[in-house]
């Protein structure tokens, strides 16, 4: 009987009946550093870092998508899929032109790996202050023919020997003045405002202010909005604060309504 036994699973071993054998291990997305410290750069300087991985598991590894904020460009190096033990990088790029101060950028990697399927990188570091638009978009909404509206945009230097020019714009649907910061926090306030007798229709233009400094001797401020004539009337003359409610308040800047 014993014999027999012996006989029988040496049998089902050669038709590969015995123990099956053990699973393959999942793809594991491992990277070298998740954060990256890029310290002190001047503003105009692009901040680019290379976030290198490694397939750590047994099967293939899929990226499947990366997503970062608009000014943050982000690629793939070495391809979509990754086999066992091969790797690759995402590389991570955003501009400093139009920023200064603390800066934090993130992406994020989405991948077939079972445990970690979206990991977050960041880029960290502080854009030495040369000459800003704050804030270098303005956004006007809807506005009724014969009303104007009024934002402030604050121009920044980060040195008393970068003065401000006279600000230009190429579309009638805009008044521009610039007038002196009453608090010291900026060289200057322009103020950007829709033209009593503008055009109806929408409107995306681009405001140029010329400064004296070597790495942006323009400033350039996008501006958009739609003179509508079916958009309701604000209420009198006068400014809303931040946060305040009603038309016009918005985050970072004062709306000021006057009539014709």
């Amino acid at each position: 009987m014993a014999l027999f036994v012996a006989t029988l699973l040496s049998g089902c071993d050669e038709l590969g009946l015995g123990a099956a054998p053990p699973p393959k291990a999942p793809p594991r997305l491992a990277f070298s550093e998740t954060a990256y410290d890029f310290g002190r750069v001047a503003q105009g300087v692009p901040v680019e870092h290379h976030f290198t991985f490694v397939n750590d598991g047994g099967g293939a590894l899929s990226i499947i998508d990366l997503r970062a904020a608009c000014d943050n460009q982000v690629t793939l190096v070495g391809g979509s899929e990754i086999a066992p033990h091969a790797g690759g990088a995402v590389h991570g790029r955003f501009d400093t032109d139009a920023v200064f101060g603390p800066q934090r950028r993130t992406i994020t990697v989405y991948s077939n790996d079972p445990t970690r399927p979206a990991v977050l990188l960041t880029v960290a570091g502080e854009v030495v202050l040369d000459v800003v638009a704050d804030p270098p978009q303005v956004y006007l909404g809807a506005v009724p023919p014969g009303v104007q509206v009024i934002r402030e945009v604050a121009l920044r230097t980060g040195s008393d020997a970068v003065r401000i020019g006279v600000p230009q714009v190429e579309t009638p649907h805009l008044t521009l003045r610039l007038d002196d910061a009453v608090d010291g926090s900026a060289a200057a306030v322009l103020v950007i405002g829709t033209a009593p007798d503008a055009p109806p229709g929408p409107f995306k233009t681009e405001v140029r202010v010329p400064t004296t400094s070597a790495q942006h001797p323009v400033v350039r401020i996008a501006v958009a909005g739609t003179i509508d004539p079916a958009a309701p009337t604000p209420r009198a003359a006068g400014s809303v604060a931040p946060g305040a409610g009603g038309v016009g308040a918005a985050p970072g800047g004062r709306f000021v309504y006057a009539t014709k």
